[in-house]
């Protein structure tokens, strides 16, 4: 059981990934973070997350862009109960190395191989190993068997991609820029994978794979067919109905990834047979929902705040946590993006296609932002914002009429004046108010 005693002292900073034993500093309190390692988890332990996050923080639940849930608004003693409460609802949350596997794992019909044993053998070969306290806490491994929600989009040291149902690709981005991919069959993957882990743990734990030479990772994975990059899968929205081998999964996600305890206790209570799996683009997949459920639930999502339709324009438009939550923010970005959203729809529209979106930053680290492929606009000093498109390896940006963009830069100007003095009405949730 993870416990008081097993929470990193060291652990309350900026600059880490967080997890639910290393929470991190934010401007709102601590900021625990959780990854289901098992895939799904039942409505009875999704309402049993939620207390938690109330009862220990300001129950503010976000689900962030690789998947995961971050509870929100904890002080030190209430990430230690936190921590106890999740153990104790049967939710294990994966530690260490981040290893990410499709959202529908196991279940999709479309998928090329179930991507789990391959993931599973890399995510236990370094657990526990000497590995383990060498890699940095950012260093990830993709595991994607196609289907309906490939990884593309996910930033991975190595990007494993299913050829066939034996087969796999390896993708990896080298220092000088050099690029190289692979491929073989599962074992010798999985081995050059690990080895390559232990090369970039050579280099110490603020290392990448952008760090190893391609000499390195070419004498790595000698025993390997040289191949070209796979190309990028489009981005897939997780709103909306999903073929499952289980049936249909009813596809959700909280208006720009944030929603409270309240909402998701109220979820489970309504669906208790069925059980979610959280989706990267901040989604929620609910499976074994029967015919009578997934007719009920339009209605309940409409009521709780969650997007259900790809068309809904807050899915234009990503945010950073902004004001109140990050204390370096100028604006609150979540309620200045709802009405961006509800009453500038066309112009939103005419500038930010359905395959880009529309980024605010609160300040000018712009946190969460694109770093490449991106139009920026011109807003005031301290608050960013930028127009993104298509797969971040990608050189192209998003072609926009000159009258458009400044039409969006002036409607954006105003907006964040109104944010900035406090004068806008303020849609957000109270617990996004709330300080520990």
């Amino acid at each position: 059981m993870t416990g008081p005693s097993s929470l990193q002292s060291g652990a309350w900073r900026r600059g880490a990934c967080p997890s639910l034993t290393t929470p991190m500093q934010t401007g709102d309190g601590l900021l625990a973070r959780l990854t289901p390692r098992d895939g799904d988890i039942s409505m009875a332990q999704l309402a049993a997350l939620a207390e938690a996050a109330a009862r220990h923080g300001n129950g503010l639940i976000e689900i962030t862009m690789r998947g995961a849930l971050q509870l929100r608004g904890l002080t030190a003693a209430g990430a230690r109960a936190l921590a106890m409460d999740v153990a104790a609802s049967g939710v294990i949350a994966r530690q260490g190395l981040a290893v990410d596997v499709n959202a529908l794992a196991g279940v999709d019909p479309l998928e090329r191989c179930d991507p789990r044993p391959l993931a599973a053998r890399i995510a236990g070969a370094v657990s526990g190993s000497a590995l383990a306290p060498l890699l940095g806490p950012k260093v990830s491994v993709t595991v994607d068997s196609g289907g309906q929600f490939g990884l593309s989009a996910l930033k991975a040291d190595i990007r494993l991609m299913a050829v066939d149902a034996s087969r796999w690709a390896m993708m990896l981005n080298l220092a000088a820029g050099a690029r190289r991919a692979f491929h073989g069959d599962e074992t010798a993957i999985g081995d050059a994978a690990l080895d390559l882990l232990a090369a970039l743990a050579a280099l110490g734990p603020e290392a990448r794979m952008r760090d190893v030479a391609a000499k390195i990772a070419d004498r790595i994975c000698a025993g390997l067919a040289a191949t070209e990059p796979a190309p990028a899968q489009p981005v897939a929205v997780p709103v909306g109905v999903f073929p499952t081998t289980l049936g249909p999964a009813m596809g959700l996600t909280p208006p720009f990834g944030a929603t409270d305890s309240g909402a998701l206790r109220q979820l489970a209570a309504t669906f208790p047979q069925a059980r979610v799996r959280f989706a990267p683009e901040r989604g929620l997949l609910l499976t074994g929902l029967d015919e009578a459920a997934r007719a009920h639930l339009p209605g309940v999502a409409d009521d709780l705040g969650f997007i259900r339709q790809t068309d809904d324009m807050r899915l234009r438009i990503s945010v950073c946590a902004g004001a109140p939550l990050c204390a370096s923010a100028a604006i609150a970005t979540r309620p200045l993006a709802a009405e961006l959203a509800r009453d500038h729809g066309a112009t939103l529209a005419a500038a930010v296609g359905p395959d880009q979106q529309l980024h605010v930053s609160g300040c000018g680290k712009r946190c969460g932002a694109p770093s490449r492929n991106v139009t920026r606009l011109d807003l005031p000093a301290g608050v960013a914002a930028a127009i993104s498109a298509g797969h971040p390896d990608t050189a192209r940006k998003p072609g926009l009429a000159p009258g458009r963009l400044s039409h969006l830069s002036r409607t954006l100007r105003t907006l964040v004046a109104r944010h900035t003095r406090g004068e806008a009405s303020d849609p957000t949730p109270d617990a996004l108010k709330k300080r520990p």
